[in-house]
């Protein structure tokens, strides 16, 4: 293949992913498999080789992310033969273990964010109070009304929960990490 995708996966998980190489000329077809990078790991048909004729080789890799964010880089197959690049995207915080209790601890008393629909409040419900109108706007802190107002940037007026000290500072960098790793409803 020409890429390889390992989709998402939290930090610190894994996920595999296998393809094979074949021999398909007359003549013997030498292959030296080794990632570009830390997080992609061969298991299975690494390193150099020698395939005959008519032969193939497996090839497992195993996508083990530390950080939260994309990662990406390219397998060296060998000598006159593509890369294969390798693709997944790592996240280290979840919308239901994390952000939603800060949410339920914070907000709630004001506002309706419960657990069968406050991840669409967040991310799909319109508000016209505040330009671009939606609270969350995955990877883009600037233009996510939620983290200006708990983050008293000004931008969207007063801060938030109102009349109240800003959330702990862990609790606002969980909800940064979240939208700037996709704001994903995991």
């Amino acid at each position: 293949p020409d890429s390889l995708d390992f989709g998402v996966v939290a930090a610190g998980q894994s996920a595999m992913r296998s393809f094979q190489v074949f021999s398909v000329g007359t003549a013997p077809l030498a292959v030296d498999i080794v990632p570009a990078c830390d997080e992609f790991e061969v298991l299975t048909g690494g390193g150099p080789a020698t395939l005959a004729p008519g032969t193939s080789i497996t090839v497992t890799i195993r996508f083990t992310p530390t950080t939260g964010r994309s990662h990406g880089c390219s397998l060296a197959i060998g000598p006159g033969i593509g890369e294969v690049a390798l693709a997944g995207f790592a996240t280290t915080v979840s919308f239901t273990n994390d952000v939603q209790p800060i949410l339920a601890n914070y907000c709630t008393g004001c506002h309706l964010f419960d657990d069968a629909d406050g991840y669409d409040i967040l991310t799909k419900e319109r508000i016209f109070s505040y330009a671009p109108g939606v609270r969350v706007i995955p990877f883009d802190l600037s233009n996510s009304v939620l983290y200006g107002k708990i983050t008293n940037s000004g931008q969207y007026g007063q801060s938030m929960p109102q009349g109240s000290p800003l959330i702990p500072q862990a609790d606002r960098d969980l909800i940064r990490d979240w939208i700037l790793e996709g704001a994903r409803d995991n």
